[in-house]
């Protein structure tokens, strides 16, 4: 029995040894791959050092959108709601339009999109076919892709100053994926004292820019040098009075554009001409539970699917939600 005892002392000291080794070896591993710099790339898609910035190289004054709406803001109203949109998102529109942007008086609602990247001729011939059905849809003289959202919300504060500001009061720019309830926006807006000076939304502040490349929301230095944004609105949805629309538009013309949309237009453009955004907590941004009767009181609730929308609207509509804070409020809460 003592001849094995030390090969049993022997093979449990190699085997404690190598656990020791492969263990450091894995930390050195890993703790060199999250501490090593990650290489930059050299510019962002569509915005490198060296691309323009000058909004007048990409928005025409002169050029007409490639689709407009017949009458366009001929009719005078309280609200103009631009619904910023993929062409290709046909069954999007057709639910908002089904749902809560169905015509009412005093509100007017369009859809917004751009010229697809690839000229997708069956997308761009249904979306004719679209606008002379619904006369709701414009198609505005930019590549519609995620970093030229930007574009995108400029072109809505060009039409809007061009057409719509003599004829309404409010502008709200909000995506195809956000639950509008019009009923509370128009309620809100009533109680107002004044028409003018007023940019609303989620704010968004202390928020420092991503240096990640494997970011979305990625920024190199080069682009923008400062350590924080200014505050800023959510841009899912935000509103604001028909003289804050004219004025960021013209701001843009002498600002250089910057590719993350809200943050341009929202704080750096508003910050310029000296309009502060305010923080409205019934402005909805991040994601939530969707039960729409959790939130029967907001103004926007963002990250619902079509059918999510759908469903949402037939349940206020059809005055089903149980009573707030009551126990079968929450229930359902469980199987929306």
């Amino acid at each position: 029995m003592w001849i094995f005892l030390p090969q049993m002392k022997f093979k449990k000291r190699l085997l404690f040894l190598s656990f020791v080794v492969i263990v450091g070896v894995l930390y050195l591993y890993f703790n060199s791959n999250w501490n090593a710099p990650v290489s930059s790339p050299p510019y962002v898609d569509g915005w490198n050092q060296n691309t323009s910035k000058d909004v007048s190289n990409y928005v025409s004054e002169s050029s007409p959108p490639h689709i407009i709406p017949k009458d366009f803001c001929q009719k005078s109203g309280i609200l103009l709601v631009m619904v910023n949109i993929k062409p290709d998102d046909f069954k999007v529109r057709q639910v908002i339009r089904e749902t809560w942007a169905r015509k009412r008086a005093n509100v007017s609602f369009y859809f917004l999109v751009g010229e697809e990247r690839n000229h997708n001729y069956e997308v761009q011939a249904r979306l004719k076919f679209e606008s002379e059905k619904y006369n709701d849809v414009i198609q505005e003289r930019f590549l519609d892709s995620y970093n030229n959202l930007t574009l995108k919300s400029i072109n809505m504060l060009k039409l809007f100053s061009r057409h719509c500001s003599k004829s309404y009061k409010y502008l709200m720019k909000i995506d195809g994926d956000v639950f509008l309830n019009v009923h509370n926006v128009l309620e809100m807006l009533s109680k107002r004292n004044s028409e003018t000076d007023f940019l609303v939304g989620k704010l968004i502040n202390d928020t420092k820019p991503f240096r990640d490349p494997r970011s979305k929301w990625y920024v190199p230095r080069e682009l923008f040098p400062e350590e924080k944004y200014p505050d800023y609105l959510c841009g899912p949805t935000y509103l604001m009075s028909s003289d804050v629309a004219e004025n960021l538009y013209r701001c843009t013309f002498e600002t250089p554009i910057f590719y993350i949309e809200d943050v341009y237009i929202t704080g750096i453009c508003a910050k310029k001409i000296n309009v502060v955004p305010r923080h409205d907590s019934m402005f909805k941004c991040q994601y939530t539970n969707k039960y729409i009767c959790l939130h029967r009181e907001k103004y926007s609730i963002h990250y619902y699917k079509p059918e999510e929308i759908r469903k949402a609207y037939r349940i206020l509509v059809g005055n089903g939600c149980p009573a707030s804070g009551s126990i079968m409020e929450w229930v359902c809460s469980l199987f929306f």
